[in-house]
């Protein structure tokens, strides 16, 4: 007696069993992988908010003086919708990089977060510390 050629039903529901499973995973593969670059998006957005602050101090810095009056805390506002842009400027050095001996020096830190409270405790957040001297 001569078999037919081909597959059972059961061998058929196994197949599909098996592929199904195999799809389940890699859905969750793919939903992990959007949120990672969806957080990364986010951070480099971040990232750049930052550092058109630093500039902006940098330049100001430049144009109008190492103690300037223009050099606040609020120099980068308003910040940039659904972000909070913080300008940490203390009056004098605290000593979070090298300052050169017979320098003047004053560290700045920006921070950008996601969110728009007013602290960015708890928070995906972005931070540039620059050191400007003065000699």
């Amino acid at each position: 007696m001569q078999r037919d050629k081909g597959f059972t039903l059961i061998e058929l529901i196994a197949i599909i069993l098996i592929t199904s499973i195999g799809a389940i995973g890699l859905s969750r593969l793919s939903g992990n992988v959007n949120v990672g670059l969806a957080t990364a998006t986010n951070v480099q957005v971040m990232s750049q908010h930052a550092q058109a602050c630093a500039e902006r101090i940098i330049a100001t810095r430049r144009d109008f003086g190492f103690s300037s009056v223009k050099l606040t805390t609020s120099m980068c506002n308003p910040a940039p919708s659904g972000y909070t842009r913080l300008v940490s400027m203390p009056a004098t050095y605290s000593g979070s990089g090298a300052c050169p001996s017979g320098a003047t020096c004053r560290d700045i830190t920006v921070t950008v977060c996601a969110n728009t409270s007013a602290t960015c405790v708890g928070v995906m957040k972005s931070a540039i510390v620059q050191l400007l001297v003065s000699y």
